[in-house]
């Protein structure tokens, strides 16, 4: 488990802003701009402002206090930045984990990491399903989205 003094604390210390506060921004001077783009849609700085703060909100809910590490194991997809800003904003620490390993892979570098929670897509959801007995640190498989 990651200890330390929390983000905050570092980000004054450096005199910094941290990279929620930057979509944050962006969020409140280019609400209309888009921030995200992929094959078949696009997410508006304020798009991806308002469901990072939702994922953000749910990581908390499941957790009542800030989640430790988060494994985020999506493709650079329509869920990504929203998820990778929701860890952020809830006082996570994102780990970004190989959506292409094997089940074996996925257990490993779950356990290695002390992942409490894992930020997954249907298919991925499934399979760290199955070896979610093998992760006694993790607590919530947390769905990107339900199938179609």
């Amino acid at each position: 488990m990651a200890t330390g003094p929390p983000l905050s604390a570092l980000a004054d210390l450096l005199g910094v802003e941290r990279v929620d506060g930057l979509l944050r921004r962006a969020a409140a001077t280019a609400p209309g701009r888009t921030a995200v783009r992929w094959a078949d849609g696009a997410l508006s700085y304020a798009e991806l402002d308002e469901l990072s703060d939702r994922y953000a909100a749910r990581l908390r809910a499941l957790h009542g206090a800030p989640p430790g590490v988060v494994a985020l194991t999506t493709d650079l997809d329509a869920h990504f930045a929203p998820a990778f800003f929701g860890i952020l904003r809830s006082g996570g620490v994102p780990a970004l984990v190989n959506p292409l390993l094997r089940e074996d892979g996925l257990a490993h570098v779950l356990g290695i990491s002390a992942a409490r929670a894992a930020v997954a897509p249907p298919g991925l959801y499934e399979r760290l399903s199955a070896v979610r007995e093998r992760l006694p640190e993790l607590a919530h498989l947390v769905p990107t989205h339900r199938a179609p």
